[in-house]
Formats: structure tokens, C-alpha cells, sequence
């Protein structure tokens, strides 16, 4: 799974509060949530190993610097270590 594109990079207000979506081919995406800045602006194009974002502290029940990271496939969030190598 290689980022094509972030889609809706930006600040987003939720729990997170600073969120990078960025999809992926075959209706695959990549969500980084608590960041402490983005990197990256809506619509820009990234490769594998391309920082998308810094990890942060952002959020109502975050309580130290982390990333929360989620992979989704066809709207459903699927578990990472079944398609990435970490």
C-alpha cells in the first residue's frame, strides 16, 4: 500500500483534533490522528516514507505525545498488521 494522495489533510475538530487523511488505492486510506502539525496540504501527492505530519498531543483524552494511526478499507477499519510491515 503505497499513499497516492492526502484527501482532507487539515485540522479537524473531534477528539483528535489535528487529523491527515490520506487516500490510498483500491479504496484503501490512512488516518494520523493527535498530531501537533501537518505537513502536508489537501490534494498533495506523497510516496511511502514521505512524513505526512509530526506526532502530538492534540486532543480532550490524550495525555502524552502519540500517533494514532488506523487503516480503513471499503469504509470499514481493518487491523494494520494484516497488510503492513511494521
Amino acid at each position: 500500500l503505497a499513499p497516492r494522495k492526502p484527501h482532507n489533510a487539515g485540522k479537524h475538530y473531534s477528539q483528535s483534533r489535528c487529523s491527515a487523511f490520506l487516500s490510498l488505492k483500491d479504496r484503501y486510506s490512512l488516518n494520523y490522528k493527535h498530531n501537533s502539525k501537518l505537513l502536508k496540504k489537501v490534494r498533495d501527492k506523497v510516496t511511502a516514507g514521505t512524513p505526512v505530519s509530526l506526532a502530538g498531543n492534540t486532543g480532550t483524552l490524550s495525555t502524552a505525545p502519540h500517533l494514532h494511526f488506523e487503516l480503513w478499507h471499503n469504509g470499514e477499519n481493518v487491523d494494520p498488521t494484516q497488510y503492513l510491515n511494521f
